[in-house]
């Protein structure tokens, strides 16, 4: 079999390692010819972002210097580990260059109606689920928003919530 390598190659870092979910991450690199390293000025680069068995791709140009720069939107409260890699369009699959993790939780059920009277307290449940599949520890929690007359306490069931698991809330 005939293999023919494309003239140029690309490499791709991200600016953040760990963040809350939804948080847009920026990706920048360069295009350049291996041969001598030279920047590859304005040719195509395909971006790939990994999650979770999913493969996303970006096409974009660099720029006159080789550079190249794409901020990924993840979708909304999408969390977990993702990896990066960017390379000439032919290019099938290419090894992760950058990694990232978010993290994020949602409340099940989303929200609650609750009857207070004066000076009678009130106790309720619910479920913190771990919307990533990296683990998380030592959460903490705190309200906002509310009347100063009302206090909450929270009393989570453990101190923290395994991969794509959830603990319930008191």
């Amino acid at each position: 079999a005939l293999h023919i390598r494309p003239s140029y190659t690309a490499i791709v870092a991200a600016n953040v390692s760990n963040a809350p979910a939804n948080t847009p991450i920026q990706l920048t690199g360069r295009a350049y010819r291996p041969s001598d390293n030279s920047p590859a000025a304005l040719v195509p680069v395909r971006i790939r972002i990994n999650s979770r068995g999913t493969s996303r791709t970006f096409d974009v140009f660099s720029n006159a210097k080789g550079e190249v720069a794409y901020t990924f939107q993840p979708l909304p409260n999408e969390a977990g580990r993702f990896t990066a890699n960017a390379d000439h369009p032919s290019i099938a699959e290419a090894p992760a260059q950058a990694s990232f993790t978010l993290y994020g939780t949602r409340f099940d059920p989303p929200s609650q109606q609750l009857r207070v009277f004066p000076q009678t307290p009130v106790t309720n449940r619910v479920h913190l689920v771990n919307l990533g599949d990296t683990p998380l520890q030592g959460a903490t929690f705190t309200p906002e928003g509310l009347p100063s007359f009302v206090h909450i306490t929270f009393n989570p069931e453990t101190n923290g919530i395994a991969a794509s698991d959830e603990t319930l809330i008191s």
